[in-house]
């Protein structure tokens, strides 16, 4: 089994994440690990016991997520992420999984019903060698978040996405 190469200066998704989790309630699902985005998640979510299920299909990150399995969290390794229930009634959904947009692209299409769905790794040049139709089309909003070359979107059916990164005006206040 490889190990996990951990590199400080990833983790582009987490303003976005972040975003989301703060202005939502509901139960949270990561299509992916990650060692930036499992561990943010997993505190969050401790704080309250809100429910976090993480998915993974590669062992090395399986055997990351499972460090950090508890009441609220949930760790499932998956061999086809076709095959995972998507149905339910989720705030959040991060969308991270390898291989990337054939499979990503799918669970898009299974999620329309969550209130937001942050997608990792979202560049234009990525999108467009998979499939020609815009995942805009599925959602009737959508906020880019840009870290150097990497890109990250969150898509809503739900909410129109203003009142994300407010939460930071609020912050400094007390700072």
């Amino acid at each position: 089994m490889r190990e996990i190469n951990y590199n400080p200066l990833v983790g582009s998704h987490l303003p976005a994440l972040m975003d989301v989790a703060l202005v939502s309630s509901g139960p949270i699902v990561e299509l992916g690990a990650g060692v930036n985005s499992t561990i943010f998640l997993h505190w969050l979510c401790w704080t309250n016991s809100r429910k976090l299920v993480t998915y993974e299909n590669d062992e090395a990150f399986f055997k990351y997520a499972k460090l950090y399995q508890a009441n609220f969290h949930e760790v499932h390794f998956i061999r086809n992420w076709d095959r995972v229930d998507l149905s339910g009634d989720y705030s959040v959904v991060l969308v991270d999984t390898v291989p990337e947009w054939p499979k990503r692209r799918r669970a898009l299409e299974r999620l329309t019903h969550v209130e937001y769905v942050v997608v990792h790794d979202t560049q234009a040049r990525k999108i467009r060698c998979h499939y020609s139709q815009p995942t805009g089309a599925l959602y009737k909003f959508h906020k880019l978040y840009q870290a150097g070359r990497t890109e990250t979107t969150v898509y809503s059916n739900v909410h129109d996405l203003s009142n994300l990164g407010s939460y930071r005006e609020h912050l400094r206040e007390y700072a």
